[in-house]
């Protein structure tokens, strides 16, 4: 008979322990969902303040942009040539440098563009309700 007295608390126990548990779960949902959702309202970006049409229109322009900047093709990175005397040598060191200048700027330009083109995306992603709100859900409560 005591046994099953003891087993009884020890059910009673571990059901108190749980309970506790669930609770600490849902009340850190619950704080987590309302930080993260205060925290995704408040958050600004430089593109924000742009309808999705408006985003639409701008990531095809930049797509365009890049691939036109592919097509024209990159500048070609230079050969030194050799040289007879030391003015020729000069001459030929400053052509190499306007050339590697303009290699990197042109990759530049790129890279800046595919830059933006990623922040622009990005931003779109943000408003696309693409998942389901239980995802939504889960991701604001329980991320940190």
């Amino acid at each position: 008979m005591a046994k099953r007295v003891a087993a009884k608390d020890r059910k009673k126990s571990h059901t108190g322990v749980l309970l506790v548990v669930l609770a600490a779960i849902v009340g850190f949902g619950a704080w987590n969902y309302r930080r993260n959702v205060a925290l995704e309202q408040s958050a600004k970006t430089t593109y924000s303040n742009l309808s999705v049409a408006d985003l639409d229109r701008l990531i095809a322009a930049y797509k365009q942009e890049i691939d036109g900047l592919h097509a024209h093709g990159q500048p070609r990175r230079a050969k030194v040539r050799e040289t007879a005397d030391v003015a020729d040598g000069v001459r030929e060191f400053e052509r190499v440098q306007r050339a590697s200048r303009s290699v990197r700027e042109a990759g530049y330009a790129v890279a800046e563009r595919e830059g933006v083109l990623h922040a622009l995306e990005a931003e779109r992603a943000k408003r696309t309700p693409d998942t389901s709100p239980w995802l939504v859900f889960l991701r604001r409560a329980f991320t940190i």
